[in-house]
C-alpha cells in the first residue's frame, strides 16, 4: 500500500494527549526524570441513517483481481500494465441497509472533483473487441489518453458492463445505480481494463450516495 494517512480503524477514533505518565516509576536513591507524551487511541462508533453520501475517506477499497504483470496501488491510485484490474468499494461500517441513489466514478479527478456537475452515462450496448496494435487489418487504436477503460459489475445480469470512455478530470453518474451497489454492505465492483499501452496510472474518484434505513 505503501504510505498512507488512514487509520486502522473502520469508524471515527478519538484521538488524545496527555503529558501525565501512566506508570508511577521508582528507582532507590533516585529521582527519575521522566519525559514523554500519552496518546490515547479511542475507537468509537457512527450512527448514520437517512440520505448519506460515502466518499474519500469514508470508502475503503480492496483488490479483488489482477491479471496484470505490473501492479501497484496507493490510496486513492493505481498504476498497472496490459490487463486488468478489478477493485471493490465499500463504505465505511454502518448499520441497516442502503438504497443507492446515486454512483459517481471519476478518473484523475482529484479530491473535490470539478466544479460542474457529473456527467450522466449509461453502459454500451456491447464491448468492442480490443485493437491490436501489431494487426495488418483496419484495426486502428485511437490515440491513447494514459487512462483505462471502465466496467462495472451488474449484480442483476450477473455480468461486466462497459462504460464510454472517460476523459481525464471529469466525472461521470451511472445509470441505475441499485444494478451495481449492493444494498446490504453498499459495495461495488468496478474493474479497470488496460489494451492499449505497458502502463497506465490514474487516480480514483468514487462516491456512493443513498439513503441509510
Amino acid at each position: 500500500m505503501g504510505s498512507t494517512n488512514l487509520l486502522a480503524a473502520e469508524g471515527p477514533v478519538v484521538l488524545a494527549w496527555d503529558s501525565r505518565e501512566i506508570l508511577d516509576v521508582e528507582v532507590s536513591g533516585q529521582e527519575p526524570r521522566r519525559l514523554g507524551n500519552v496518546l490515547y487511541y479511542l475507537p468509537a462508533r457512527l450512527a448514520i441513517g437517512g440520505p448519506t453520501t460515502f466518499r474519500s475517506d469514508l470508502l475503503r477499497s480492496t483488490v479483488v483481481d489482477a491479471d496484470a504483470v505490473l501492479f501497484s496501488k496507493e490510496p486513492s491510485a493505481i498504476n498497472f500494465g496490459r490487463g486488468s484490474v478489478t477493485m471493490a468499494y465499500r463504505p465505511i461500517g454502518f448499520d441497516g441497509r442502503l438504497a443507492p441513489t446515486e454512483l459517481t466514478i471519476g478518473l484523475n479527478s482529484g479530491e473535490k472533483g470539478l466544479a460542474v456537475s457529473p456527467v450522466p452515462v449509461k453502459p454500451l450496448p456491447t464491448v468492442p473487441p480490443p485493437c491490436d496494435p501489431a494487426s495488418t487489418d483496419d484495426c486502428k487504436p485511437e490515440l491513447f489518453d494514459g487512462l483505462p477503460e471502465v466496467e462495472v459489475f451488474d449484480a442483476e445480469a450477473a455480468a461486466w458492463k462497459r462504460l464510454p470512455h472517460f476523459e481525464s478530470g471529469n466525472r461521470y453518474t451511472v445509470d441505475a445505480p441499485t444494478r451495481y451497489v449492493d444494498a446490504t454492505t453498499g459495495t461495488v465492483l468496478i474493474r479497470f481494463v488496460n489494451d492499449l499501452s505497458e502502463s497506465v496510472g490514474f487516480a480514483v474518484d468514487l462516491s456512493i450516495s443513498g439513503t441509510v434505513e
